[in-house]
């Protein structure tokens, strides 16, 4: 094999790991993913699906995102809370979280939150909690990227509308 297949074939893995621990700030307000591939035109074969669909303004609510079979399992993600697309409130993580980490986007602080490395197969379902700010008073929609792998992934599974009052 000459050098410059050898060149080539490492330059495609290192672009398809490159943000194997996390989304980058560059991603925060497409939510599409640097992997040098574009997202999936499908359906995607996940749901964002949240714990009540009305809460008090500075109350929490739990987020989950897990794929629709078995077999639709997540190596990456990325999930924000939106007021239109404008990116809201706060992710309550801890970190020594096993799969989750917060992202700061635009002027917010933990107003994102993306995956951390996701070993083996990935996950079937994970669930985080959310916190609305406080005197927010509008409908919130949680918008999220979601990844098979570093080369198929979905971006805009939305949520069902959250109402804050």
């Amino acid at each position: 094999m000459n050098a410059k297949v050898i060149l080539l074939c490492l330059m495609a893995v290192v672009a398809t790991n490159a943000y194997s621990s996390g989304a980058p700030e560059g991603a925060c307000f497409d939510m599409i993913p640097q992997h040098h591939v574009d997202p999936q035109s499908t359906v995607a074969p996940y749901t964002v699906s949240l714990s009540k669909n009305k809460i008090r303004t500075g109350d929490k609510v739990d987020v989950t995102i897990q794929g629709m079979k078995r077999s639709d399992t997540i190596k990456g993600f990325m999930v924000q809370a939106r007021v239109g697309e404008s990116p809201v409130g706060r992710w309550l993580v801890d970190k020594n979280h096993s799969y989750g980490q917060t992202l700061d986007c635009g002027k917010g602080s933990g107003n994102a939150i993306t995956h951390k490395k996701i070993n083996g197969d990935g996950v079937e379902k994970l669930t985080f909690t959310w916190q609305a700010p406080e005197k927010l008073t509008e409908k919130v929609h949680f918008r999220a990227t979601i990844a098979l792998n570093g080369g198929v992934f979905w971006v805009g599974v939305v949520s069902d509308y959250l109402s804050v009052d």
